[in-house]
């Protein structure tokens, strides 16, 4: 079954979570979205929008599943927009995986977990590609 993943067998193409992160949440003033962060060679991931900081309550089970996406820095009232990565220097298939963990020394897996269109047991996967690489996630809630 894995051998027939096409984003599976490929080393040099998989995104690493780099242990000596100690930052897990970009401060908008140091980071603009559309700035890169530089990289030496191969694909690295650009954020294009950050989730909102602040008007988003995280739901409890019982309140059910649906109550509107995680919305993004520069959603407003008449203008909704949503969090959005970009993979940048690479075309092809790709997926984005995304889950919460802790902001600190050692980062851990986060009490709370995604839920969601693509979200499976706190997990979200979404394809990329292969032209298009940009990646929304505009039915992304947090579930506590």
């Amino acid at each position: 079954m894995a051998e027939d993943d096409p984003y599976l067998g490929r080393p040099e193409q998989m995104f690493h979570l780099d242990p000596s992160l100690t930052h897990t949440i970009f401060n908008p003033e140091v980071f603009q979205p559309q700035m890169a962060l530089p990289t030496a060679d191969g694909p690295y991931l650009q954020i294009l929008e950050q989730p909102k900081q602040r008007g988003f309550r995280f739901r409890y089970v019982c309140e059910g599943p649906s109550h509107g996406g995680l919305p993004g820095a520069s959603s407003e009232k008449n203008k909704k927009s949503y969090p959005q990565v970009k993979i940048c220097n690479y075309v092809g298939p790709a997926k984005v995986i995304v889950q919460l963990v802790t902001n600190g020394k050692n980062i851990h897996l986060h009490a709370h977990s995604l839920v969601g269109k693509h979200c499976e047991d706190g997990i979200c996967t979404v394809t990329a590609g292969p032209k298009d690489m940009v990646v929304g996630f505009a039915n992304l809630g947090i579930l506590h």
